[in-house]
Protein backbone atom coordinates (compact mmCIF):
# COMPACT_ATOMS: atom_id res chain seq x y z
CA UNK A 1 0.00 0.00 0.00
CA UNK A 2 1.47 3.32 -1.08
CA UNK A 3 1.39 6.08 1.52
CA UNK A 4 -0.09 9.24 -0.03
CA UNK A 5 1.89 12.25 1.27
CA UNK A 6 -0.50 15.22 1.07
CA UNK A 7 2.11 17.54 2.55
CA UNK A 8 3.73 17.70 -0.90
CA UNK A 9 0.89 20.00 -1.93
CA UNK A 10 1.19 22.33 1.04
CA UNK A 11 4.19 24.52 0.13
CA UNK A 12 4.93 27.37 2.52
CA UNK A 13 5.95 29.96 -0.08
CA UNK A 14 4.85 30.97 -3.56
CA UNK A 15 8.11 30.10 -5.34
CA UNK A 16 8.04 26.54 -4.05
CA UNK A 17 4.33 26.38 -4.89
CA UNK A 18 5.30 27.20 -8.49
CA UNK A 19 7.85 24.38 -8.37
CA UNK A 20 5.21 21.91 -7.13
CA UNK A 21 2.69 23.02 -9.77
CA UNK A 22 5.24 22.86 -12.58
CA UNK A 23 8.60 21.25 -11.78
CA UNK A 24 11.15 23.97 -12.38
CA UNK A 25 14.01 23.52 -14.84
CA UNK A 26 17.30 25.38 -14.26
CA UNK A 27 17.99 25.18 -18.01
CA UNK A 28 14.69 26.90 -18.78
CA UNK A 29 13.95 29.60 -16.20
CA UNK A 30 10.93 30.79 -18.21
CA UNK A 31 9.26 27.35 -18.25
CA UNK A 32 6.44 28.41 -15.91
CA UNK A 33 5.45 31.43 -18.04
CA UNK A 34 5.97 29.72 -21.41
CA UNK A 35 3.98 26.56 -20.59
CA UNK A 36 1.10 28.61 -19.18
CA UNK A 37 0.95 30.78 -22.30
CA UNK A 38 1.15 27.70 -24.55
CA UNK A 39 -1.82 26.08 -22.79
CA UNK A 40 -3.93 29.22 -23.14
CA UNK A 41 -3.08 29.51 -26.86
CA UNK A 42 -4.22 25.91 -27.40
CA UNK A 43 -7.49 26.53 -25.56
CA UNK A 44 -8.09 29.75 -27.50
CA UNK A 45 -7.70 27.86 -30.79
CA UNK A 46 -10.65 25.63 -29.89
CA UNK A 47 -12.87 28.70 -29.33
CA UNK A 48 -15.14 27.28 -26.60
CA UNK A 49 -14.51 29.80 -23.80
CA UNK A 50 -16.14 33.25 -23.82
CA UNK A 51 -16.65 35.94 -21.19
CA UNK A 52 -19.95 34.22 -20.30
CA UNK A 53 -18.35 30.82 -19.64
CA UNK A 54 -18.03 29.23 -16.22
CA UNK A 55 -14.67 27.44 -16.09
CA UNK A 56 -13.29 25.23 -13.34
CA UNK A 57 -9.53 25.10 -12.91
CA UNK A 58 -9.49 21.65 -11.33
CA UNK A 59 -6.47 21.21 -9.08
CA UNK A 60 -5.70 24.90 -9.49
CA UNK A 61 -2.66 24.87 -7.22
CA UNK A 62 -1.26 28.37 -6.83
CA UNK A 63 -3.51 29.71 -9.59
CA UNK A 64 -1.29 29.87 -12.67
CA UNK A 65 -3.99 28.64 -15.07
CA UNK A 66 -6.80 30.46 -13.24
CA UNK A 67 -5.04 33.80 -13.63
CA UNK A 68 -4.23 33.13 -17.29
CA UNK A 69 -7.86 32.16 -18.04
CA UNK A 70 -9.14 35.35 -16.42
CA UNK A 71 -6.66 37.48 -18.36
CA UNK A 72 -7.30 35.75 -21.68
CA UNK A 73 -11.09 35.30 -21.63
CA UNK A 74 -12.50 37.37 -18.73
CA UNK A 75 -14.63 34.30 -17.91
CA UNK A 76 -15.84 33.21 -14.48
CA UNK A 77 -13.18 30.94 -12.98
CA UNK A 78 -13.64 28.54 -10.07
CA UNK A 79 -10.35 27.33 -8.63
CA UNK A 80 -10.69 23.93 -6.96
CA UNK A 81 -7.93 22.37 -4.88
CA UNK A 82 -7.93 20.11 -1.79
CA UNK A 83 -5.01 22.08 -0.32
CA UNK A 84 -6.01 25.16 1.67
CA UNK A 85 -2.39 26.30 1.48
CA UNK A 86 -2.48 26.20 -2.34
CA UNK A 87 -5.81 28.04 -2.42
CA UNK A 88 -4.32 30.79 -0.26
CA UNK A 89 -1.44 31.10 -2.74
CA UNK A 90 -3.97 31.12 -5.62
CA UNK A 91 -5.92 34.01 -4.10
CA UNK A 92 -2.71 35.99 -3.69
CA UNK A 93 -1.40 35.11 -7.15
CA UNK A 94 -4.65 35.89 -8.98
CA UNK A 95 -5.36 38.98 -6.88
CA UNK A 96 -8.69 40.69 -6.35
CA UNK A 97 -11.09 39.64 -9.09
CA UNK A 98 -14.85 39.33 -8.76
CA UNK A 99 -14.87 36.60 -11.41
CA UNK A 100 -12.60 34.31 -9.38
CA UNK A 101 -13.65 32.06 -6.52
CA UNK A 102 -12.02 29.11 -4.77
CA UNK A 103 -13.31 25.88 -3.24
CA UNK A 104 -11.84 22.84 -1.51
CA UNK A 105 -14.55 20.79 -3.24
CA UNK A 106 -16.99 21.68 -6.00
CA UNK A 107 -19.49 19.34 -7.62
CA UNK A 108 -22.65 21.37 -8.29
CA UNK A 109 -24.35 19.32 -11.02
CA UNK A 110 -24.51 20.65 -14.59
CA UNK A 111 -23.16 24.07 -13.64
CA UNK A 112 -19.87 24.36 -15.56
CA UNK A 113 -19.06 24.88 -19.25
CA UNK A 114 -15.39 23.87 -19.21
CA UNK A 115 -13.05 22.08 -16.81
CA UNK A 116 -9.32 22.59 -17.28
CA UNK A 117 -7.22 19.93 -15.57
CA UNK A 118 -3.47 20.36 -16.01
CA UNK A 119 -1.16 17.63 -14.66
CA UNK A 120 -3.56 16.92 -11.78
CA UNK A 121 -5.40 13.60 -12.20
CA UNK A 122 -2.07 11.78 -12.34
CA UNK A 123 -1.45 12.96 -8.75
CA UNK A 124 -4.80 12.93 -6.91
CA UNK A 125 -5.41 10.41 -4.15
CA UNK A 126 -8.77 9.16 -5.46
CA UNK A 127 -8.81 9.65 -9.25
CA UNK A 128 -12.04 7.74 -9.98
CA UNK A 129 -13.89 9.95 -7.48
CA UNK A 130 -12.41 13.13 -8.98
CA UNK A 131 -13.25 12.09 -12.55
CA UNK A 132 -16.85 11.43 -11.45
CA UNK A 133 -16.94 14.87 -9.82
CA UNK A 134 -15.71 16.54 -13.02
CA UNK A 135 -18.33 14.68 -15.07
CA UNK A 136 -21.06 15.70 -12.63
CA UNK A 137 -20.22 19.41 -12.61
CA UNK A 138 -20.04 19.76 -16.41
CA UNK A 139 -23.18 20.69 -18.30
CA UNK A 140 -24.28 18.34 -21.12
CA UNK A 141 -21.93 19.11 -24.00
CA UNK A 142 -19.38 20.62 -21.61
CA UNK A 143 -15.67 20.26 -22.32
CA UNK A 144 -12.87 18.73 -20.27
CA UNK A 145 -9.40 19.98 -21.24
CA UNK A 146 -6.87 17.47 -19.92
CA UNK A 147 -3.10 17.54 -19.77
CA UNK A 148 -1.78 14.47 -18.00
CA UNK A 149 1.17 12.11 -17.78
CA UNK A 150 0.74 8.65 -19.30
CA UNK A 151 1.17 7.11 -15.85
CA UNK A 152 0.13 7.76 -12.28
CA UNK A 153 2.53 9.77 -10.12
CA UNK A 154 1.48 9.43 -6.49
CA UNK A 155 3.44 11.53 -3.97
CA UNK A 156 5.07 9.00 -1.65
CA UNK A 157 7.62 11.26 0.03
CA UNK A 158 9.93 14.27 -0.25
CA UNK A 159 13.71 14.48 -0.07
CA UNK A 160 15.48 17.84 -0.29
CA UNK A 161 12.52 19.50 -2.06
CA UNK A 162 12.29 16.70 -4.63
CA UNK A 163 9.15 14.55 -4.60
CA UNK A 164 9.29 10.76 -4.72
CA UNK A 165 6.55 9.84 -7.23
CA UNK A 166 5.21 6.26 -7.44
CA UNK A 167 2.92 4.72 -10.09
CA UNK A 168 0.01 2.89 -8.42
CA UNK A 169 -1.20 1.45 -11.75
CA UNK A 170 -4.51 3.33 -11.98
CA UNK A 171 -5.48 4.05 -15.63
CA UNK A 172 -6.61 7.70 -15.65
CA UNK A 173 -7.36 7.84 -19.39
CA UNK A 174 -9.27 4.56 -19.30
CA UNK A 175 -11.48 5.84 -16.48
CA UNK A 176 -12.14 9.14 -18.29
CA UNK A 177 -13.06 7.35 -21.51
CA UNK A 178 -15.82 5.45 -19.70
CA UNK A 179 -17.64 8.77 -19.20
CA UNK A 180 -16.48 11.15 -21.93
CA UNK A 181 -16.14 11.28 -25.71
CA UNK A 182 -12.70 12.34 -26.94
CA UNK A 183 -13.09 15.06 -29.56
CA UNK A 184 -9.52 16.25 -30.19
CA UNK A 185 -5.92 15.93 -29.04
CA UNK A 186 -2.69 17.72 -29.78
CA UNK A 187 0.94 17.51 -28.76
CA UNK A 188 1.78 19.47 -25.63
CA UNK A 189 4.92 21.60 -25.82
CA UNK A 190 6.85 19.28 -28.18
CA UNK A 191 6.86 16.59 -25.48
CA UNK A 192 5.41 13.09 -25.30
CA UNK A 193 2.40 14.58 -23.49
CA UNK A 194 -0.86 15.61 -25.13
CA UNK A 195 -3.68 18.04 -24.51
CA UNK A 196 -6.81 15.92 -24.86
CA UNK A 197 -10.25 17.48 -25.26
CA UNK A 198 -13.28 15.51 -24.09
CA UNK A 199 -17.00 16.23 -24.37
CA UNK A 200 -19.64 15.18 -21.87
Amino acid sequence: MIRYVKEVFEPKDLEYAKHVVLTSDPKNPNKFKYETEFLIRCIRERNFITADSVVVDFGCGMGRVSRALLEAFNCHVIGVDFSEVMLKHAKNYVGENLKFETHIEYSKPNSVDVVVCTFVLQHVEHPAKEIHSIHTMLRPGGILVLVNENQRLVPAGVQTRMVNWVDDGFNVFGEIEKKFEQIHSQIYMNTDHKIVYYKK
